[in-house]
């Protein structure tokens, strides 16, 4: 779709009105239609409204994570545990660097349809990244601006995690954590396309564009200190307490 002034167009050429759009296309999606509202005509007698969105998906955030494949033996032993420890949340900190370990209780694909069978894994996630990713114009894609010390300080944790899982199974500490396979990726988790503050205000509305709110990952502030999933269900309640109080007549669905 195309968001215009006079509403918002969607590909098979149906067209939106309201006096409000609120939008919630998913850190990317949204990231790409506001882009494409920066090169259409009527955004181009306004530089500044046109300078704001080509800043889009510029300087997001996106947790880089390292996967370790859980031993079968460790699955049953983590489960039982008396803390429970499949399935927590554990902070680790390391040169000053927030990290979290995140033991998955059910392999990935038993949760994601289309995934090939693999083992449980447990997940080492980068909670405040310096690489910055970048959505790309013309295809949903993303490049990114690497750290090299978000690199090191997730080697540096997947590294204490492999040996103690190893010690765990009994595979000799440290020498048996080489044998703990690595898996390098993300968490799905792209976030501040559209950051509170640069392209959004509190309200999710698009400054310089009236009657376009955003409520999604996009809004939220590069820094996130976790995981977005509650972070986005409370912008989305607060955006509506907001755009109720701002729209007393309602909205059409």
């Amino acid at each position: 779709g195309t968001l215009r002034a006079e509403g918002v167009v969607l590909d098979d050429g149906e067209r939106l009105y309201g006096k409000e759009v609120i939008l919630a296309a998913g850190a990317i999606d949204s990231a790409r239609l506001l882009r494409r509202a920066a090169t259409d005509p009527l955004t181009q007698h306004n530089p500044a409204l046109r300078g704001t969105l080509r800043s889009v998906g510029r300087h997001a955030r996106e947790h880089p994570e390292i996967l370790l494949d859980l031993p079968g033996a460790l699955h049953g032993l983590l489960h039982e545990t008396p803390a429970g420890i499949l399935g927590a949340r554990i902070p680790l900190t390391i040169a000053g660097r927030r990290l979290e370990v995140r033991p998955y209780e059910r392999p990935f694909h038993a949760a994601i349809p289309g995934l090939p069978e693999g083992p449980a894994q447990i997940g080492v996630a980068l909670l405040d990244p310096r690489s910055v990713s970048i959505v790309e114009d013309d295809e949903l894609a993303l490049s990114a601006i690497p750290d090299d010390s978000d690199r090191e300080v997730l080697d540096a944790g997947a590294g204490l995690v492999a040996t103690a899982l190893s010690t765990l199974a009994g595979g000799g500490g440290v020498d048996g954590a080489r044998h703990v396979r690595r898996h390098i990726g993300y968490s799905q988790h792209l976030y501040a396309t559209a950051a509170m503050g640069v392209v959004t205000d509190a309200g999710g509305r698009v400054e310089g564009l009236g009657g376009l709110r955003v409520a999604d990952a996009s809004i939220l502030p590069p820094g996130l200190g976790a995981g977005p999933y509650a972070s986005v269900f409370a912008v989305a309640e607060a955006i509506a307490e907001t755009a109720t109080t701002d729209m007393p007549g309602g909205f059409a669905r």
